[in-house]
């Protein structure tokens, strides 16, 4: 397995820890900030053979012997691509400015983030999704938040305490998608209490406002979420779809216009405002439902 060093020596620690991952190189599990992270057996495979290396070049060579079979040397190049760009979406990584995987063309690549080693994950398995055990656990995350300083302006504070609810964000949008709106508004706040500066956090809690069919408070936290940042992507995007939702589609256009600007060739920013633009007195609020009132109040949107 890629928890063995090379030469011999003897195996590392299960688990190795880079910013605010985890990855058990034993049981094949990613993990951010204690939250599973999907990742496939061979894209997981791929990062463990570098993570077993860091800092070093592992060759394209080194990975076809390791993690392909003989006889698959037609589709190698293929599948090698295919998982890390799957890794690197796992990672919220990129290859022209990676934080974790450096890319050297036409040779390997190399984990330049550092890496810790250790025998225990840092947070246990999560509990199933809705029980009390997960609200009981986000609740101490919000406690955590607090011990390690609250609001204080110590960057690593913040930047802990964002990361923690960036990933809490993820979840909420696991909710989401599952239909269980009113959960995913009580989680997306508790977020904000962790990160009340991020704009982009005050701007989905305006998103899940609406889910939740709370709709007066939506534009005004959308436009809090502006006033925090102005140069929020996330931010115009969500207050553009706000206006959207209302059938007010100049504003609707002038905020994703101003997304756009932020994030030219943004593939959500790029959808939403084609819609808006040619959506003036048409009935619809999503481009694959064109027989929707956009004047319902309960009409909803989504971003994928």
């Amino acid at each position: 397995m890629a928890h063995r060093q090379n030469g011999g020596m003897p195996e590392r620690p299960a688990v190795a820890r880079f910013g605010p991952f985890e990855a058990d190189l034993v049981t094949g599990e990613l993990r951010r900030n204690g939250l599973p992270v999907a990742l496939q057996r061979q894209p997981f495979r791929l990062l463990g053979a570098l993570l077993d290396r860091p800092g070093e070049l592992v060759t394209h060579e080194s990975l076809r012997r390791t993690l392909w079979a003989d006889g698959t040397f037609v589709a190698f190049e293929r599948g090698l691509t295919s998982a890390m760009r799957k890794v690197r979406e796992a990672l919220g990584d990129r290859a022209d400015r990676p934080a974790y995987i450096e890319t050297l063309p036409g040779r390997g690549y190399r984990f330049i983030a550092p890496v810790v080693f250790g025998s225990h994950r840092v947070a246990p398995p999560m509990p199933a999704v809705g029980t009390p055990r997960r609200l009981g656990w986000i609740a101490a995350l919000l406690l955590l938040g607090v011990a390690l300083g609250g609001r204080t302006s110590s960057p690593a504070v913040a930047n802990s305490q964002l990361e923690a609810a960036l990933s809490l964000s993820s979840y909420a949008c696991r909710l989401k998608s599952e239909g269980r709106f009113d959960e995913a508004l009580t989680v997306i706040r508790q977020a904000h209490a962790l990160a009340p500066g991020s704009a982009r956090i005050t701007a989905e809690v305006g998103f899940f406002l609406h889910a939740a069919r709370q709709y007066e408070a939506e534009l005004p936290m959308l436009r809090l979420a502006i006033a925090q940042d102005s140069r929020s992507v996330d931010a115009w995007l969500h207050l553009g779809l706000g206006y959207a939702r209302r059938a007010e589609f100049g504003e609707a256009i002038a905020a994703l216009e101003r997304a756009r600007a932020l994030a030219p060739g943004d593939p959500r920013v790029e959808r939403w405002l084609a819609w808006a633009r040619t959506s003036t007195g048409v009935t619809s609020l999503t481009p694959s439902r064109r027989n929707l009132n956009t004047r319902s109040q309960g009409a909803r949107i989504s971003l994928s």
